[in-house]
Formats: structure tokens, C-alpha cells, sequence
């Protein structure tokens, strides 16, 4: 009478079922043959039923696992582990939608190596890039750039969207600037007056001595802009109505290319 010794393998949930077996749990039987026993030496190989969480950007495809899914989703996918067994994998799969283009982007202002870019968006945070260059990341809609710059140097801002999924949007559009140096801006004298202030929500903005177009900003308390005029050469009033705002302190801006004045209006 002989012995034969055999390790071997199932996977989990199959039987082993040589000499007459009908064995699933992993350990050591030993089986006849006949004349002959058989030690066998079982064990099982598990199979896997797990589930993957994922997240993309739209515009994104998931590709692990040999998924290939760019829509919100649960996808399963049967695979073979490195033993051969079948295994189950899901994926619950959500797809971000992309944040807003940044909208109307423009230069506000220019100072000595300073230049301020700001935009309209919805936001939580923004890229700003200059001269395709990531450069910062803020959470409001006007950003101040300060560096050496060079006269006679043309120097272009793009800006994206940027949600807390890390979606970015694509690129607003560009907007260049070739610095001068302040000996080459005229800057013009102006006077103003901002009343009533404090104030309910209205108010009157008196300009004396504007000798060509601007831009008046209204800026909230955390530096958004709220609003947008533009006034013509030679316009002596604006009315600013922030009824429909909240109570504070906010920033009224007049500028161009030659002047830049800053008022503050309570709102109570």
C-alpha cells in the first residue's frame, strides 16, 4: 500500500472533489486511492467582493481596476486574482461638475511693481496665473499682484474656478498689460464726495475734475466685487444703491489708467 502526498489549492466557495472528496475548508485528509492513500493538503484561495469610492472632475474618466466610467454611477467588474479565482469589484463612482468660468476679467489698478486683476465668479477659490505661470490661490475675486516688474514688459493674467473637490474650470479669458513705469502715467487730481454715510443702502458719489472715462467698484467686506459703474468724462454724480446688501463696511473705487481713489461706505 502506497502514499501519496498532494498540495493543492480551491478557490473560496468551490469543493474540492478528487478520490471521492468533497472537501471546501482548508487543512490535511487523507483520501484512498484504491490500494493508496492520499494526504492531501488543502487550501483556499479567497475571492474578493469589494467596493471602490471614487470621485472625478466631469470632462474625467475612471480608469482603474479596468473600469472605463465618466458618468455618475455603480459599476461592477468581475476579475481574476493572481490565483485564478474570481473576484467582484464595484465602483461607486460620483462625477463633480466643473466650477463657472471666471467672468470679465480686468485690471483694476496699477501701482508701483503692483498690478490688481479682478473678475466676477461664484467660486471658492481661484488659480491666478501670469504668463501662463501659476502664481496664487485666493478665495475672493481681486488679487493684488506684487513683484519686480520690468518697463516696457507686457505681462498677460488668466484666471480658473477652482471648487472643494479640487474641480478646476477652464481658463477665463487673458488679459495683458505692458507696464510704463509711474514716470510714463499722468495721474489726475479728482475730487469726491460719498453721502449719506453712514447710510440705509443709498447713496450719492460726487466727482469733480474726471477728464476721461473710469471704473467705480464696489467691494464687500471680504474684498468681493458687488458692483460695477462705468462713468463718462466729465460725470459730476452716480448713485450707488446697496439695499439689497449686507450691513458694513464697504470700499468705493474710482480709477483709470490715470487715477485710482478709494472710499469707504458704512451700510447700517
Amino acid at each position: 500500500m502506497g502514499v501519496k502526498y498532494l498540495d493543492t489549492s480551491i478557490c473560496q466557495g468551490n469543493y474540492y472533489t478528487n478520490y471521492g472528496a468533497n472537501i471546501d475548508s482548508a487543512g490535511v485528509y487523507t483520501l484512498y486511492n484504491g490500494c493508496d492513500s492520499v494526504i492531501l493538503t488543502l487550501s483556499i484561495n479567497p475571492i474578493y467582493n469589494d467596493t471602490i469610492y471614487a470621485e472625478i472632475c466631469q470632462g474625467e474618466t475612471y480608469t482603474q481596476f479596468d473600469f472605463n466610467e465618466n458618468t455618475s454611477g455603480f459599476y461592477t467588474k468581475n476579475l481574476q486574482t493572481i490565483n485564478g479565482c474570481d473576484s467582484i469589484v464595484n465602483l461607486s463612482l460620483i462625477v463633480s461638475p466643473l466650477p463657472n468660468i471666471p467672468q470679465n476679467l480686468s485690471i483694476y489698478n496699477i501701482a508701483t511693481n503692483n498690478i490688481e486683476i479682478g473678475w466676477q465668479g461664484d467660486a471658492e477659490s481661484y488659480n491666478i496665473y501670469r504668463d501662463d505661470s501659476l502664481i496664487a490661490n485666493v478665495n475672493v475675486t481681486n488679487y493684488w499682484d506684487n513683484f519686480n516688474m520690468i518697463d516696457g514688459e507686457t505681462y498677460c493674467y488668466k484666471v480658473k474656478a477652482k471648487n472643494s473637490n479640487g474641480c478646476e474650470s477652464a481658463f477665463s479669458d487673458t488679459i495683458c498689460y505692458t507696464y510704463l513705469g509711474l514716470e510714463n502715467i499722468e495721474r489726475t487730481n479728482i475730487s469726491t464726495k460719498l453721502y449719506p454715510n453712514p447710510t440705509e443702502g443709498k447713496a450719492k458719489l460726487e466727482i469733480e475734475g474726471l477728464n476721461s472715462e473710469a471704473d467705480v467698484l464696489v467691494y464687500d467686506m471680504v474684498g468681493r466685487i458687488v458692483q460695477t459703474h462705468k462713468i463718462n468724462k466729465g460725470t459730476s454724480e452716480l448713485d450707488i444703491d446697496l439695499s439689497g446688501c449686507s450691513k458694513g463696511v464697504y470700499s468705493i473705487r474710482i480709477m483709470n489708467d490715470s487715477i485710482s481713489q478709494t472710499k469707504k461706505l458704512i451700510v447700517q
